[in-house]
């Protein structure tokens, strides 16, 4: 890198946040950046070049933000990871030219669309209406899928995205680098300017990093590869199975063949289905045509045909809200634009103010 890239990479930090461990704020290293540019291009190429990520940057400032309801209750907050300034800059570097790396092999599967610069989300709800758009219009019934995974970023097993980093080809020093950066990280928690004592993390990618979604992609990638007899979409861990079928038993055995195998992956690679908030949504246009099965068996038990087993089911829903619209079992938009209505109302008067 050189003077110039790190000034790129500095003033382009976003103000007014937090600062990590150091006490440094990004507003601070703005003003002084003259002062910092030269010490900080010397750490950044030597960590590039040695494959060592600093360990002073390893360390998570982590505030826990409440969301709702009781002030003593744990559940309601949300904790936030703060991390380095100088960690952040070095980070952002790494990340443009491993997406560069990563375009340019076409690495990652046309199925997923988040974090991606040439997909948005607007572009998977696109898709998704027009699939079943395609299957309405063939005669072909059709069900949506949701499938919910518990902390799916926190759950990341460290040792297997290094062997999938490496599966793509990330070798040598850029591989050093990745292994030095997902180890021996800590994190302290901090409240009313009192810090705990640091703790290891030894799961998950790297909360509140830049880094930590584009290596989450790379962690699901190859969940593609699975034979899924329905198609696949995939908004970073929001995942949704679209299935097809000429009648409706042909849909739930598709349905129950997918959540056994997507069920096996998950396990395998250390991610956890959230059952409860697992669901299903069958489409039709026709009253007489309802699909009346109340819920689908995710077979553990890896027997399709044993309707006795004590295996988990996903219960079956009317309307679901899925990246922030609601999907409804006729199609007609009805649930999400009463949703709409209720939350625009709420804003008439500012609107009319202004």
């Amino acid at each position: 890198m050189t003077a110039h890239d790190i000034v790129h990479y500095a003033t382009s930090l976003r103000g007014g946040s937090a600062p990590g461990v150091d006490g440094m704020s990004a507003d601070f290293l703005k003003q002084n950046l003259n002062i910092f540019v030269y010490p900080l291009l010397h750490i950044i190429n030597l960590s590039l070049s040695s494959g060592i990520f600093p360990c002073i940057f390893k360390i998570a400032k982590v505030f826990p933000l409440h969301k709702a309801s009781d002030f003593n209750d744990v559940n309601n907050y949300r904790p936030i990871s703060m991390l380095s300034v100088f960690s952040k800059i070095l980070e952002r570097i790494v990340k443009d030219q491993f997406v560069s790396y990563i375009q340019e092999n076409n690495i990652l599967n046309t199925d997923q669309y988040g974090f991606i610069q040439t997909k948005n989300l607007s572009d998977a709800l696109f898709d998704i209406s027009k699939e079943i758009n395609n299957y309405i219009s063939q005669n072909k019934r059709c069900m949506l899928i949701f499938l919910d995974l518990k902390k799916a970023f926190d759950s990341v097993d460290r040792l297997k995205l290094l062997s999938k980093l490496e599966h793509i080809g990330v070798r040598g020093v850029a591989y050093s680098w990745f292994h030095s950066y997902l180890s021996e990280r800590k994190q302290c928690v901090v409240i009313n300017n009192i810090s705990s004592d640091t703790r290891s993390i030894d799961y998950g990618v790297i909360q509140g990093s830049t880094l930590g979604p584009i290596l989450f992609l790379i962690y699901i990638n190859n969940i593609s590869k699975l034979n899924l007899r329905g198609k696949l979409f995939l908004f970073a861990d929001y995942t949704l199975i679209l299935e097809n079928g000429t009648n409706w038993e042909n849909v739930r055995s598709n349905a129950s063949y997918d959540l056994m195998t997507i069920k096996k992956w998950f396990d395998e690679n250390v991610l956890s289905l959230n059952v409860s908030k697992t669901k299903f949504l069958p489409i039709s246009l026709r009253n007489n045509s309802d699909y009346n099965l109340q819920d689908l068996i995710i077979h553990s038990c890896g027997d399709l045909k044993n309707i006795n087993c004590s295996c988990s089911s996903i219960a079956k829903v009317s309307f679901y809200k899925y990246l922030g619209v609601f999907f409804d079992n006729r199609m007609r938009w009805t649930y999400h634009i009463d949703f709409l209505t209720s939350k625009l109302r709420k804003y008439v008067y500012a609107f009319r103010q202004l």
